[in-house]
């Protein structure tokens, strides 16, 4: 896949592009709400579309039911703000419906797929992967035993599990799952979370999934495969996430992969590996999806900084000129810093946070790794030490001064941010935005205004890295 541009599609009120130079692989990060879901859907729907709709052809239902099964799976699809129009993708330049990836192979893989399933059964996974039942039944046929054999191989050697995999004689092509280290020697056919804790069950399904990849690939003859994998990792512990990354990169090394997850610290973690355990980054784009005001956003990194700004400002173009690449940057930092210091809160929430920095001298903000307290925390730190029976009240006051203490000390660090994000609001509203909105009128923009806005940008870019390097990931915003 080159491109997909996708409008009026369940997320995408407004017109949407991702390109992806090269045929390279993506890695995108995107908090829920990002539009990941959507546009994993309208990839799916794009090279599937002949195994979706047909699906839909109810054996000797008459035609013009049949149309409307087709209609109103369509219509589902559209964007509840403008459900009255269709919507539209286009792959590779082309519109969806003369759309027929003669030379590739696609596989998709979602987190949905993998959730709450209390049997195995290799007939229901295949199913999800390649829709028609037929087509399932007749890859199984002649794969299932070496698909079980490699999935027995992968748990054992890549995820270090004594959990073994065995056909049972029924149809769908059931399964048990053995783990004699536990005493299940007879095997485990039925209610398998009652057994099995939900992350190894996830585990074995997603393994079981992958390898169909796998072993489609290898057979679909293809010069083009691509692997699309939505939010896999939310379902596994953080052990077999990692081990998860390795083994797709090992696995699917020849096909193209477009990888999405909402987790920060897993989308970091990616980076780590492919940057320096695989040395393949030039292979990659890193995006950041996000959304704002109803408009899906994508970023990748690298694609704009303060230093790339200022070489197109040499060439002679105006401020004005590159307003909208200045306007972009600008959201994509914020999302970046918020996923930084404030790690579960999205854009409105960090937009939330700008207002009560401008409106509020202090704000208490203390962070700790992965975790952040505000100021109820605190409210409720002291509230649980009034009440904790203390009868020394010496010591009483003390922690009560302690804690108070690190939330001011918390502050402290945080005003180079806070100024900084001041200002940048104030350009926000004043400048950027006219000056992304395009028209033959501009506001004028003095050498000052444009030295302060550049300035103000390059703080804010620095505080982005700094933030990354701090907390472990590899590389800047303006070089990954």
């Amino acid at each position: 896949m080159r491109k997909i541009v996708v409008k009026n599609f369940k997320a995408f009120q407004y017109k949407f592009e991702l390109k992806l130079k090269d045929e390279k692989n993506a890695l995108i990060c995107g908090e829920n709400g990002a539009g990941k879901s959507s546009l994993f859907a309208a990839m799916r729907y794009a090279y599937l579309k002949n195994e979706i709709l047909a699906n839909l052809n109810v054996p000797g239902a008459p035609e013009e039911e049949v149309a409307a099964n087709i209609s109103d799976y369509k219509a589902s699809f559209r964007n509840q703000r403008k459900n009255e129009e269709p919507f539209s993708i286009e792959v590779n330049s082309c519109d969806v419906d003369g759309f027929e990836p003669a030379d590739e192979f696609a596989c998709f893989i979602s987190r949905e797929m993998v959730l709450d399933r209390k049997e195995l059964s290799l007939l229901s996974i295949a199913k999800a992967i390649l829709v028609k039942e037929e087509k399932a039944r007749t890859f199984l046929e002649t794969n299932s035993a070496p698909i079980i054999a490699s999935v027995n191989d992968a748990l054992q050697v890549k995820f270090y599990e004594y959990v073994t995999v065995q056909m049972l004689e029924e149809g769908d092509w059931k399964c048990q799952l053995i783990d004699r280290t536990r005493g299940l020697n007879d095997g485990v056919s039925t209610n398998l979370d009652m057994y099995f804790n939900e992350a190894r069950l996830n585990l074995i399904i997603l393994l079981f999934m992958l390898e169909m990849a796998k072993f489609l690939f290898e057979q679909s003859g293809k010069n083009k495969r691509l692997l699309v994998c939505d939010d896999l990792v939310t379902s596994l512990d953080m052990t077999n996430r990692q081990m998860m990354i390795n083994y797709v990169l090992d696995t699917f090394e020849e096909e193209q992969k477009i990888i999405f997850t909402h987790n920060v610290s897993f989308f970091n973690f990616f980076q780590y590996v492919i940057k320096i355990k695989y040395n393949t980054s030039k292979k990659w784009h890193f995006f950041s999806m996000y959304e704002v005001a109803h408009r899906h956003r994508i970023y990748e990194y690298g694609e704009m900084s303060v230093q790339k700004i200022k070489a197109q400002l040499a060439t002679g173009k105006t401020i004005q000129s590159v307003g909208n690449e200045i306007r972009k940057y600008f959201e994509a930092l914020l999302v970046e810093l918020s996923r930084i210091h404030y790690t579960e809160h999205s854009v409105e929430k960090m937009e939330t946070l700008l207002d009560n920095l401008k409106n509020n001298p202090v704000v208490y903000v203390l962070q700790s790794g992965q975790k952040v307290w505000y100021a109820d925390d605190l409210v409720k730190k002291i509230d649980d030490l009034t009440n904790s029976g203390l009868q020394n009240n010496a010591l009483l006051v003390s922690k009560i001064k302690t804690s108070i203490r690190k939330y001011k000390k918390a502050n402290t660090k945080l005003q180079p941010l806070t100024q900084t994000l001041k200002s940048m609001e104030m350009f926000q509203k004043l400048v950027l935005h006219p000056l992304s909105h395009g028209g033959t009128t501009y506001p004028s923009v003095s050498i000052r205004e444009e030295t302060i806005i550049l300035d103000l940008l390059s703080k804010l870019e620095k505080l982005v890295n700094m933030g990354r390097k701090k907390n472990g990931n590899i590389g800047n915003v303006t070089d990954m």
